[in-house]
C-alpha cells in the first residue's frame, strides 16, 4: 500500500512533446515561472462607485452607455443630478432609466440613433420632445451602425472610419464572394 501511495506521489506528467516528462514539482515550477503574476502591477484603481465618478467624471466630458448600465447610471445620476455638468451623451439607444439624464439636466448633448421610449411600441417621449423644442438638449442621431464605428475610430485615435473599410480589406475579399 505504501508503494502504492509513493507511486501515485512520484507521477510522471508529460507536457506538449510526448518525449519530455517532468514530475508534478516540475510542472509547478515551470507554472510558476510562466504564469506567476509581478507583486506591484501599478496604482490599485479599485474603488466605490460613488468616489470614481467623482473621480474621474469631468465638466463637459463625452459619456458613453451600451445598453441599461444599471447601478453606474444611478449612482451617475445621484451624483450630477443638477449641477449641470454639460456633458455629451453616446449611445445606441436612449430609453427608460437612461431619460433620467435629460430631467436632471446631466446632458446638454445627444449622440444616438433613437431616443424615446420603447414599451408597448417605440414612440416619443413628452421629455425628449420638451428638451429638443426648448433647445435645451442638442440631438445628433445617426445609424445603429455608424456609433460603434466612430467609438472604434475614436479608440484608434482616427477621426473617422472609412465606409466600407472593413469590408475592403484583403483578406476578407478573398474569403468571401458575395458583397454586403
Amino acid at each position: 500500500m505504501a508503494a502504492q501511495e509513493n507511486h501515485t506521489e512520484q507521477r510522471i506528467l508529460q507536457v506538449n512533446d510526448p518525449h519530455t516528462q517532468i514530475d508534478a514539482k516540475g510542472l509547478i515550477t515551470l507554472i510558476d515561472s510562466r504564469f506567476q503574476i509581478p507583486v506591484v502591477e501599478g496604482e490599485d484603481k479599485l474603488c466605490p462607485l460613488d468616489v470614481a465618478i467623482r473621480k474621474r467624471v469631468k465638466k463637459g466630458m463625452t459619456i458613453h452607455f451600451a445598453g441599461r448600465c444599471g447601478a453606474l447610471l444611478y449612482q451617475l445620476i445621484r451624483e450630477l443630478w443638477n449641477k449641470k455638468p454639460d456633458s455629451t451623451l453616446v449611445s445606441t439607444g436612449v430609453a427608460a432609466t437612461v431619460l433620467a439624464l435629460i430631467q436632471g439636466s446631466l446632458v446638454n448633448k445627444i449622440i444616438t440613433s433613437f431616443v424615446g421610449d420603447c414599451c408597448p411600441s417605440p414612440r416619443p417621449n413628452p421629455l425628449v420632445q420638451k428638451a429638443c423644442l426648448s433647445g435645451e438638449i442638442q440631438f445628433e442621431t445617426w445609424t445603429m451602425l455608424t456609433i460603434p464605428q466612430r467609438i472604434f475610430a475614436g479608440a484608434m485615435g482616427r477621426d473617422s472610419f472609412p465606409p466600407g473599410h472593413y469590408w475592403a480589406v484583403p483578406w476578407r475579399r478573398k474569403t468571401s464572394n458575395h458583397s454586403l
